[in-house]
């Protein structure tokens, strides 16, 4: 291990290529350089952040709105691609997602949001409003509920279909596989089912109210 001082962070460009096979160039990876002699280290997981960003840029989204993109578009068995119905189901989706890619090695090189324990699960942070920052692009549509008895719904448009077609080809399968994965075990279960699930398997993701469990008794 070098001493202290002996190494310092730069940024370099990386030669790739992207899921076509095409040539392209990664600027501005972050690295680490041995003063004595210049070699460079490279994290890998820093380098597929930086494909991860430059596909979000490619396709003109930020990239927390990427695994949201993916998941709606995501076909799992006889449900309808390109929708998924309640935002707290959403919510568990993006969470699965990431730690389910967390566990393959893949969770620093993901682009996702921040996610917060709350009384049912894990929630997205920004989910919210990556949707509305969706629908005004004209990608997705969105059904706020009004109601317990009727769920959010979202849906992409016929313009968001044809950007996450081309968004799904240019991912890496793992990131693909695992939204596939994610999608078929977690869509077809309730909401309740849901939350049984999180809350037995990533307990310190919720949040209790101690005031409102008194108010029920």
């Amino acid at each position: 291990m070098e001493e202290k001082g002996k190494v310092e962070v730069v940024e370099i460009d990386v030669p790739t290529v992207d899921a076509d096979g095409s040539p392209v160039t990664l600027k501005g990876v972050q690295a680490m350089r041995e003063r004595s002699t210049g070699r460079i280290v490279i994290d890998p997981s820093l380098v597929a952040r930086a494909e991860a960003e430059a596909i979000a840029r490619k396709f003109g989204v930020e990239g927390r709105e990427v695994p949201i993109i993916l998941t709606l578009y995501a076909e799992a068995g006889y449900f309808r691609q390109g929708i998924v119905l309640g935002l707290s189901k959403f919510h568990k989706l993006l969470f699965y997602q990431w730690k389910r890619l967390e566990t393959i090695g893949l969770g620093p090189a993901f682009l996702h949001d921040q996610f917060t324990p709350a009384r049912g699960g894990p929630v997205s942070l920004h989910l919210k409003s990556d949707l509305e920052h969706l629908k005004k692009k004209g990608l997705v549509e969105v059904e706020w509920s009004e109601s317990v008895t009727s769920p959010t719904v979202v849906r992409l448009t016929d313009e968001g279909m044809k950007l996450a077609e081309r968004l799904w080809e240019a991912s890496p399968e793992p990131i693909k596989d695992v939204t596939v994965e994610v999608k078929e075990d977690l869509y077809p279960m309730t909401g309740a089912g849901v939350r049984e699930k999180v809350h037995f398997e990533y307990p310190d993701e919720r949040r209790v109210y101690p005031g409102r469990a008194r108010k029920r008794r």
